[in-house]
């Protein structure tokens, strides 16, 4: 490929991009003002302009070391719940001696555990630097306090039991005294109650010692191992370019995904993408004869191209009347000429609405002339095809009108599977009607590859949208 077509690529391709964004400029608007408006808005209600972070690193907590509430390992997930309860936050009101209740306490926390550690991160957010250093570090301590009075209830409770276990093996053990001062010396009853004695103070001796151990037990939940610092604004000035620009590229991403996934197809770039003629013009799909300049725009794109050509056809690959519309309109641009307007097969009918007639009568020939009253100069034959098309009918209605007229523009469709393709060779030129819907592409391929093995001139394509 020459510097010079690589260019050229290179400017169709980013042509396309902005066809893309002048098409979908809407869904690029959209997006991007609400993924910009909604990070805004989370940025100022999650922020409130400052915010200050304190680290706490979560231990495990003996609650009960001859019980079964034993904490082996940290579940932060838990642990976060409780920093963020209103337990916490009351405790911070009162530490803090805050005029905010609780509840309000908490509108400016976030408490997360960091990735891969047992560390939570108080984060606070508040309209002042000050404020938020305060109570990111007062929700931290009050975390660590609320958690070292759970366990201290927890061991408090724990050394209740035992001390009312130790305060009944004395009771146990001082009525086994009082049984032994009734019985006789070297008796078997007390020989029994001797025994029992040593095994009640063998008892009690454990559960003094629990009750001992229970006083030493270490009940801090963890520590604090990042103290809240100078506090930082949340939006700054980057904070919101960067924020735009991310929302400005969401925008045109959905702006893209939207053309990629419509159906449709909706320039002359998809045209050419799908393999088809060149498109001489695009116009929209209006099927009255009021709207006829846009087909005069066809014919001034399509001039340089016919050159001398007479006969002419307009074809498509259905029956949604495009092919009708715009022959209708071709034929009616051709100013200061004779013109015949050919409808063949069953565009007659869709010809005759579109310029007010009434169905032909039927005579001796096998097609009519008609005259269109709203178009100087333009005549309507019909009558092509009412029993099944054929070529050689088509060719005599054609040798026929070749001395009485200057330009002959016909229409027939649909042409190709579903229509007579040998009719197309007995015209100077095609022009092929591309219908905005993406299921005609394959049939509209194969009826120009078919056209070009018979040796038939396409001219090129008028893309209906």
């Amino acid at each position: 490929m020459s510097a010079e077509s690589e260019q050229q690529a290179q400017g169709d391709t980013f042509g396309s991009y902005l066809g893309v964004l002048r098409r979908r400029w809407m869904t690029l608007v959209v997006v991007t003002v609400l993924v910009f408006g909604a990070g805004v808005a989370w940025l100022v209600k999650g922020s409130g302009g400052y915010r200050a972070t304190a680290g706490v690193l979560v231990q495990p907590i003996v609650e009960d070391p001859f019980g079964g509430s034993r904490t082996e390992m940290v579940n932060l997930a838990t642990e976060r719940e409780v920093a963020d309860s209103l337990l916490n936050a009351t405790w911070v009101k009162e530490q803090l001696e805050s005029p905010a209740s609780p509840k309000a306490l908490l509108n400016g926390l976030a408490v997360a555990p960091v990735s891969e550690t047992e560390i939570l991160r108080f984060s606070y957010t508040a309209s002042s630097a000050e404020t938020a250093r305060l109570r990111a570090q007062a929700f931290a301590d009050g975390y660590l306090a609320v958690r070292a009075e759970a366990a201290q209830n927890a061991i408090d409770a724990a050394t209740e039991r035992f001390e009312s276990r130790a305060a009944d093996l004395q009771q146990t053990l001082a009525e086994n005294l009082v049984a032994q001062a009734a019985t006789l010396p070297n008796s078997v009853e007390r020989a029994r109650l001797l025994a029992d004695q040593e095994a009640i103070e063998q008892q009690l001796r454990v559960v003094q010692e629990q009750i001992i151990d229970l006083g030493s037990v270490d009940t801090r939940a963890g520590r604090v191992v990042k103290t809240a610092g100078a506090a930082h604004r949340v939006a700054t000035t980057r904070t919101l370019v960067v924020l735009g620009a991310a929302a400005l590229m969401l925008g045109v991403i959905a702006a893209f995904l939207r053309d990629r996934f419509d159906p449709r197809l909706r320039s002359a770039g998809d045209v050419r993408r799908a393999g088809l003629p060149p498109v001489l013009a695009e116009v929209g799909s209006d099927r009255g004869s009021g709207k006829w300049a846009s087909f005069g725009r066809v014919r001034a794109r399509l001039g340089p191209s016919v050159g001398a050509t007479e006969m002419l056809m307009v074809a498509g690959v259905d029956s949604a009347e495009g092919a009708t519309a715009v022959a209708s309109g071709l034929a009616a641009s051709f100013v200061g000429a004779r013109r015949a307007l050919v409808a063949i097969g069953s565009t007659a009918t869709t010809v005759e609405r579109t310029f007010r007639l009434g169905a032909v009568e039927d005579g001796a020939r096998a097609w009519a002339v008609r005259p269109v009253p709203q178009v100087t100069g333009l005549s309507l034959v019909t009558g092509l095809g009412a029993n099944g098309t054929s070529a050689t009918e088509v060719r005599r209605c054609l040798d026929a009108l070749r001395g009485e007229f200057d330009v002959v523009v016909a229409v027939l469709e649909p042409l190709g599977v579903d229509g007579p393709l040998d009719v197309a060779v007995l015209f100077d030129a095609i022009l092929v009607v591309v219908e905005a819907r993406s299921s005609l592409v394959a049939p509209m391929a194969r009826l120009v590859e078919d056209l070009h093995e018979m040796g038939v001139t396409v001219v090129g394509s008028v893309l209906v949208r």
